[in-house]
């Protein structure tokens, strides 16, 4: 059954389309007629329609970024003076697992997500994502792409358990944005 559940979600990330959602897909790219071995993270990004001008949607994410954002030193606005374009920086601790000497560690993430703005929409784009792996001694790591099928063409359940990970934690916010904006 476990491998039923493998190959189906494989699948789905093969034949997943390109359209672009309101929510994070972290598909892999197509190069030529064939698909890469990696889903891509850093780059991502969502396109949220919401009816408002460029400065009122900045509010509105203004004030969005400063409620869901508790302002510690690990999260808050890192940039933004202009009126079309925030960044944002968050912080989760043990937002994926991975696998090193046959344990299963923890990995603090961090990133960076950017918020660009013009009339009627909101772009959101994951800028960088790092990680802190327990078994890496403090070391960060920067995380562009997951690779989600192996060298001899399986799955790669451990990529793929990550990039249901990530959507479980970007989506919610995209989620959670778009709400609020749309009030």
């Amino acid at each position: 059954m476990k491998n039923i559940f493998i190959i189906a979600l494989f699948i789905f990330y093969i034949t997943g389309s390109f359209s672009q959602s309101e929510m994070f897909t972290f598909d892999n790219i197509v190069k030529g007629e064939e698909r890469s071995k990696d889903a891509i993270i850093t780059g991502s990004y969502v396109i949220l329609e919401a009816n408002g001008t460029v400065k009122e949607l900045y509010q509105l994410t203004k004030g969005w970024i400063n409620k869901t954002y508790n302002g510690t030193t690990k999260e808050g606005i890192i940039s933004g003076p202009d009126s079309n374009y925030l960044k944002v920086q968050g912080y989760r601790e043990n937002l994926i697992y991975r696998s090193y000497k046959g344990k299963k560690y923890s990995c603090d993430s961090k990133y960076i997500m950017s918020f660009k703005f013009e009339e009627n929409q909101i772009k959101v784009e994951l800028n960088n994502l790092s990680v802190n792996p327990e078994y890496s001694n403090g070391r960060w790591r920067e995380l562009g792409s997951i690779q989600i099928v192996k060298i001899n063409g399986r799955p790669n359940t451990e990529g793929l358990n990550e990039i249901e990970a990530l959507k479980n934690y970007f989506n919610p916010l995209m989620k959670s944005l778009k709400d609020h904006i749309s009030l």
